[in-house]
């Protein structure tokens, strides 16, 4: 078992060697970032906002995906119901003003295992967070205006 976790961390570090760093200009789609992110790369959104849904598919690993100043500064704003859903694992969001999520402002599904939530603010949504299960880590994160802030679904 020791021999395996060992390995499991060599491959981490060696592709975080290989690790791309993505930028998104306001005007630009995070969504087009994302589709064309590997597996531990890095989308820095630029101040703005932006006004679309994005999916983060299971296929992709340890991607982190942070404003460039902060969330007072870049804001995600819904355009069909949840601004951000989450299907690959290790996942960071860091630094968003999350709203209009009338759904849930980011869904989290039972493959999001790893996903962190830092630093950013939800405002106006429905549920902040909806998850199958408490499988994600949030942290310095402001809830206001909310009709929940989390919801978790154990089925």
């Amino acid at each position: 078992m020791k021999k395996i976790l060992i390995l499991v961390v060599l491959m981490m570090m060696v592709g975080m060697m290989f690790a791309t760093t993505i930028y998104v200009n306001s005007g630009n789609s995070i969504q087009t970032a994302i589709n064309s992110a590997g597996n531990n790369d890095i989308i820095i959104v630029r101040d703005g906002l932006y006004q679309e849904d994005v999916s983060i598919p299971q296929s992709l690993q340890g991607l982190t995906l942070r404003s460039e100043n902060g969330p007072e500064l870049c804001t995600i704003e819904s355009d069909l119901g949840t601004a951000i859903t989450i299907t690959g694992s290790l996942i960071n969001i860091d630094g968003f003003t999350i709203i209009e999520g009338t759904i849930a402002a980011v869904y989290l599904n039972c493959y999001a295992v790893g996903t962190e939530i830092t630093n950013c603010i939800f405002d106006g949504n429905g549920v902040a967070i909806f998850a199958w299960e408490p499988i994600y880590i949030v942290s310095d994160c402001i809830f206001m205006n909310n009709t929940g802030t989390y919801d978790y679904d154990y089925t």
